[in-house]
């Protein structure tokens, strides 16, 4: 446990439960264990990683999880809390539970796919995440991030997504650049160099309300191949992950035990280029 008393951030998978069925949702190719964070694990977690002052928690979707709120003042009390999460479930909290909630919460990133709530193929319950975008909104714009999810079904829509959240009141918005599941139906990565040129394209014209670090380093990825020393991984110095099932690894997504990672390029890759924006602050 030496290890982690450097660490300071800390990405905790709440659990593997989900209250949607996404048709892109990597779960399908590696399956859900019913494992979950308790208040003791959290304690733990404190004492382990004295430095540690920002949180990340996820799922699944991590407030299908009864003690959600408690994990949250908890660590509220240390440093920043950082939720990811589709935000069907914070549709159904009133205005006074809602409110607490963000009081101890820094930032909501909430996924987001489209507008067309009748005809998208890859998500469902679209509508009631709009509903919780514009309720915490409301209560304090500077707490919600907008990570849209990009893929085949949305990609030629994406200035009209950016300019719709923004219009609605959102401040800082996100991408997460989805990838084939073998257990799909459904394709969605957006392949072609030409798609990626004009996705990139537009999210420059919008970049005020990029993290600018985390979208130069996807460009350097999806456009020129390649991985940029201006962009370290972070993992196994100053981050670390905490699974459902209470183990301390290097990160979600290679699961190595903690340890000597090696050459970080080695194993970088799309799947975990997603998570890094938490690696760089605005």
């Amino acid at each position: 446990m030496q290890e982690l008393k450097k660490c300071k951030k800390v990405l905790i998978e709440v659990n593997q439960t989900c209250n949607l069925n996404c048709t892109y949702c990597f779960y399908r190719d590696y399956g859900r264990v019913t494992n979950k964070i308790s208040l003791q694990n959290i304690d733990e977690l404190l004492e382990n990683c004295p430095l540690a002052n920002e949180f990340y928690l996820t799922g699944g979707e991590c407030f299908t999880s009864p003690i959600i709120e408690e994990i949250i003042e908890k660590l509220s009390s240390r440093g920043k809390v950082i939720t990811f999460t589709n935000g069907v479930i914070l549709n159904k909290y009133d205005n006074k539970k809602l409110k607490k909630l963000v009081n101890n919460v820094d930032t909501f990133i909430i996924t987001f796919d489209s507008f067309d709530t009748e005809n998208y193929l890859c998500r469902d319950k679209l509508s009631e995440t709009i509903s919780t975008i514009n309720k915490i909104l409301t209560i304090d714009s500077n707490r919600v991030e907008v990570k849209v999810c990009i893929n085949k079904y949305n990609y030629d829509h994406i200035e009209k997504l950016f300019v719709g959240l923004i219009d609605m009141g959102v401040k800082y918005l996100s991408v997460n650049f989805v990838f084939d599941i073998q257990n799909s139906k459904l394709n969605h990565e957006v392949k072609e160099l030409k798609k990626l040129r004009h996705v990139f394209e537009v999210i420059n014209n919008y970049r005020e309300y990029f993290n600018s670090k985390y979208i130069d380093m996807l460009y350097d990825l999806y456009i020129n191949n390649k991985i940029n020393e201006r962009f370290p991984c972070i993992a196994d110095s100053e981050y670390y992950f905490l699974d459902c099932s209470n183990n301390y690894l290097i990160c979600p997504g290679n699961c190595k035990k903690l340890g000597t990672r090696g050459e970080w390029k080695e194993c970088f890759s799309k799947e975990c280029a997603n998570e890094w924006e938490m690696m760089y602050t605005r």
